[in-house]
């Protein structure tokens, strides 16, 4: 079977782990050169890099804070460089900050608004700039965008800020680039480990597939939306069907 991402060009930011490194390496096996994007795991971020590159991939590592303009500048310049033009934008990396209501302050929800909504806005300014005839932006939204929880109220705001920007820019740059999110719910990353186990047991049982989404098969809605050319606007709820039962 032909691979769909030969000769293109992408960005993933929030690479090094994750959701972020399954997009990653997905891209690299369907073809993609991409640039792994990290801020504080730069180690890891680069060992991603590495295994791109031993895939085929003629990937770059780029070491970026995504709430820094001028970071932002730097990356595209990079990537204008090394390659001379752009197709795919992912939006992936973020942040939370958890703290109760009453004690959340501006810094708090500056921060969660800085990572999750403006710098995506700002970085989609910049690849549209880049992208030719046609280009494909991905944002990672939450599932938590929908179905919000007190602790995280302004990862919630700003995420379901994300899913506004995503509609918004869908509108703003067609018929030339597609714009889509998706809605990740429980994922089984190396972040979840942390968890206390009957926790985590708990979120399953409350899931409908009974059991965490892996980044693989959450890579593939990703390349889906890569190659799309009749879905904009789209707001993807990846969660198992979690948010289904509005708990």
């Amino acid at each position: 079977m032909a691979k769909k991402l030969v000769g293109k060009v992408a960005i993933v930011t929030g690479s090094s782990s994750g959701i972020g490194e399954g997009i990653a390496k997905k891209f690299a096996e369907e073809g993609a050169n991409v640039v792994v994007v990290s801020n504080r795991a730069v180690e890891n971020g680069k060992a991603v890099c590495e295994q791109l590159c031993k895939m085929g991939s003629d990937a770059i590592y780029c070491q970026m804070d995504v709430s820094n303009p001028d970071d932002i500048e730097r990356l595209f310049s990079t990537v204008m460089k090394k390659y001379g033009h752009l197709d795919i934008l992912v939006n992936n990396a973020g942040g939370q900050v958890a703290s109760p209501f009453g004690k959340t302050t501006f810094e708090m929800l500056d921060q969660d608004m800085r990572v999750n909504a403006f710098g995506p806005f700002v970085l989609s300014q910049k690849a549209a700039e880049c992208m030719g005839e046609k280009g494909w932006i991905i944002n990672t939204s939450s599932f938590r965008s929908i179905d919000p929880r007190p602790p995280i109220l302004g990862y919630c705001a700003s995420k379901a800020a994300l899913n506004n920007i995503t509609q918004a820019l869908a509108l703003q740059l067609a018929p030339r680039i597609f714009v889509n999110a998706v809605l990740p719910g429980f994922v089984e990353t190396e972040n979840y480990k942390k968890f206390d186990a009957a926790l985590k047991e708990s979120w399953v049982q409350q899931t409908p597939i009974k059991r965490f989404v892996t980044p693989e098969e959450l890579a593939e809605v990703y390349l889906l939306l890569a190659t799309t050319e009749i879905l904009t606007g789209t707001l993807i709820v990846a969660d198992g069907g979690f948010s289904l039962l509005g708990r």
